[in-house]
């Protein structure tokens, strides 16, 4: 674990050199995918990837992966539909379950969600 800090440490300040270099905001978008991985690798039970899957597909497998887990298990879900948006976060409140994270990355909208 200490490793992996000291290699994100690493990484930032790297990019934190290509920011003077470069332009800035592709270096944060690099950033924040380093950081992100590393606390979604840490944190999740599940990983449902619906990449290529348009509405409702996405949801609707989340519905099932949700019944499948244990309550209190974390589901990571990415996909590449807009539509899951709006769909993911209605679907969370309308079933209780916690909306955790909820992420556009360049061309993939990641989400991380806990059973109720």
């Amino acid at each position: 674990m200490r490793s992996m800090h000291k290699f994100i440490f690493s990484c930032y300040a790297f990019l934190r050199y290509l920011t003077a270099l470069a332009n800035y905001r592709a270096c944060r978008t690099i950033a924040a995918r380093l950081v992100t991985q590393y606390h979604m690798a840490s944190t999740v039970d599940h990983i449902l990837d619906t990449t290529g899957l348009m509405c409702p597909e996405p949801v609707m497998l989340l519905h099932n992966k949700i019944r499948a887990i244990e309550s209190g298990e974390v589901v990571r879900v990415i996909a590449t539909d807009p539509s899951t948006q709006r769909d993911i976060p209605k679907f969370c409140t309308f079933l209780g379950h916690t909306l955790l994270l909820q992420q556009m990355d360049a061309e993939q909208y990641i989400y991380r969600i806990q059973k109720a």
